[in-house]
């Protein structure tokens, strides 16, 4: 029941990303997002970033800016499609991370991730995306 719960919360967020970019820019609402963010995270883990060494800092930033591109990208997508299949598409990035991962860090996929791959490409099949498309666009 709670993955259920979890996954119409999931689902639902794109709606709401959709409506609030339909209402204000896309960058300015990236920067309320991640400013509300880091305020959390401010406030629940203070130290976590006070106690980074230089090497960390420079993984932070990398991986902020890497992660920040994917979010903006997203949801400038997101703009021109439906939140159907702009959670189709992300969803399948869960499928292709083990994937990519093997191909870049030439690491075998254990049956286990494998199993979970086709588990998840199967249920993204489900949801069907190019009909979804038809009915709303």
């Amino acid at each position: 029941m709670l993955l259920v719960a979890v996954t119409a919360v999931w689902g639902f967020i794109y709606l709401v990303v959709q409506d609030a970019t339909r209402r204000m820019p896309v960058m300015d609402f990236m920067a309320a997002r991640f400013t509300v963010g880091a305020l959390v995270l401010a406030v629940l883990r203070p130290r976590a970033v006070v106690s980074l060494d230089p090497a960390g800092w420079v993984r932070g930033v990398a991986l902020g800016l890497t992660l920040g591109t994917s979010y903006t990208l997203q949801v400038y997508g997101l703009r021109h499609t439906s939140a159907t299949v702009s959670a189709f598409v992300t969803g399948m990035f869960v499928v292709f991370t083990p994937l990519l991962s093997a191909l870049v860090l030439r690491r075998r996929i254990t049956p286990t991730a494998l199993g979970r791959d086709r588990t998840r490409s199967g249920r993204a099949g489900v949801a069907d995306p190019a009909r979804a498309q038809r009915r709303t666009g």
